[in-house]
């Protein structure tokens, strides 16, 4: 057989469809690949609009939590990212010559505190964690900003104290 001729075998002509073209496809694959692609689109917008919110750590309305304490007031970020630098904000309330708080070694072992300011005037290990004292002078509120960077990723949840009072928080790392 002349290779012309079994060229011409293994090509068929597709049909003419309904909407007058001569298209051969596979109409119900294609309509599947759609439908994913949809899928797909609904997906990423999803992410974009946790993004705009905040819930990838880079800042939005829902990026910050408050834990709020008898004596104080803590922002701190609700999303942060792996070795990206980040705040933790203390409002002291009340009147008193050294506010204090306390952080427990779970937060010591994933994050690395890189500055207070002020400076503390005492730091103090504590049964499970660390004590930070700070001298006051004149009227409440004082502010303390812990500047810290997140050595590990995953969900780290750790004790806040207070005084007396101990709250439990969370911080999602992302990668």
């Amino acid at each position: 057989m002349e290779p012309s001729k079994a060229r011409e075998s293994d090509m068929s002509i597709p049909p003419i469809r309904p909407d007058g073209l001569q298209i051969d496809e596979k109409r119900r694959l294609q309509s599947r690949l759609w439908s994913l692609q949809r899928l797909g689109w609904l997906v990423f917008g999803v992410v974009v609009a946790l993004a705009l919110l905040g819930l990838t750590g880079s800042g939005g309305p829902l990026q910050k939590q408050v834990i709020e304490f008898t004596q104080a007031q803590v922002e701190m970020p609700r999303v942060s990212r792996w070795e990206g630098a980040d705040a933790v904000k203390l409002t002291f309330h009340t009147a008193s010559d050294t506010p204090e708080f306390t952080l427990n070694q779970a937060f010591m072992d994933h994050f690395k505190i890189e500055r207070i300011q002020p400076e503390p005037v005492s730091s103090t290990l504590v049964t499970d964690g660390e004590r930070f004292r700070f001298e006051a002078a004149g009227d409440a509120p004082h502010a303390v900003k812990v500047e810290m960077r997140a050595m590990h990723f995953g969900w780290i949840r750790f004790v806040l104290a207070i005084g007396d009072e101990r709250k439990n928080a969370g911080i999602l790392v992302l990668p």
